[in-house]
């Protein structure tokens, strides 16, 4: 099901706010490959699953599996331009069913404040955790990439767990905001008639 373009809404903490799209820029070749993705997705292997000790479980989260992966080996091995997190939409060679999301900052990453050792923050790896289930259930729903990604990233500024510029925070969470981004990502998957 491909949601119309008058259904771009996001509920937000009300009123409901329509979404201003970016026009894509990109080299034409990013829009022809995750369209190519995106359609053949459903053409997975499901038996094909990538393991190692570079790829730890850490939970199951709205049905699906959520992996920290070493960012470094992801990078060397599998995708030079390897970011922050993935999910099988984009990426061919996750399942349908996981998140990856990376330990480390890539080494020429814009955000700010990161450490020596590029570390990923508790935060960050909740706010990137929060934009790839989004992201990828818009997918799963028929939208393109560059929509999905923009409605994620407007989500990501709505939780406020990162402060917006990618500026890395590693003060640990705590209950309240913990609570306050579940029930965040529920009204933006209420809004665009996700599971």
């Amino acid at each position: 099901m491909t949601l119309k373009r008058s259904e771009v809404q996001v509920l937000s903490r009300p009123p409901i706010m329509k979404i201003k799209f970016r026009k894509d820029n990109r080299e034409k070749y990013w829009k022809i490959e995750e369209a190519i993705i995106q359609k053949q997705v459903k053409k997975k292997d499901e038996k094909f699953v990538l393991s190692g000790p570079w790829k730890k479980f850490i939970k199951s989260q709205h049905g699906l599996k959520i992996y920290s992966v070493d960012g470094e080996w992801m990078r060397y091995n599998i995708m030079w331009w390897w970011g922050h997190g993935g999910h099988g939409y984009v990426c061919e060679y996750i399942p349908l069913d996981e998140i990856w999301i990376s330990d480390t900052h890539p080494e020429k990453c814009k955000c700010k404040n990161v450490k020596k050792n590029r570390e990923l923050s508790q935060r960050y790896f909740e706010s990137t955790l929060y934009h790839e289930s989004l992201e990828r259930n818009l997918m799963e729903k028929g939208i393109i990439y560059w929509k999905a990604h923009q409605i994620a990233l407007d989500l990501e500024k709505k939780l406020e767990l990162i402060k917006t510029g990618y500026f890395e925070n590693y003060s640990e969470l705590t209950t309240a905001e913990k609570k306050s981004t579940k029930e965040i990502f529920k009204s933006y998957s209420r809004a665009w008639k996700l599971k």
